[in-house]
């Protein structure tokens, strides 16, 4: 099943703000520092709209839903 989801990275080495990411079928493709932005949503739901999904899951794993892509 395909999800798109915000993840927890943790701390990089060296570092001292935990690393957010978000994930989807091809892997990870974004990444922000220090906690979760708005940039961090619009990234997981562009995703979710790209493969066709209903929603993403956010960082505390609650199901966010997001508009489907208008096709015309």
């Amino acid at each position: 099943m395909k999800t798109v989801r915000i993840i927890d990275c943790g701390r990089p080495p060296g570092g001292w703000q935990r690393e957010f990411g978000v994930v989807g079928p091809q892997g990870l493709f974004h990444k922000t520092q220090g906690f979760v932005t708005s940039n961090t949503h619009d990234a997981a739901r562009r995703e979710a709209q790209r493969h066709g999904l209903e929603h993403y899951i956010d960082e505390a794993g609650r199901s966010i839903p997001v508009a489907p892509v208008d096709t015309l």
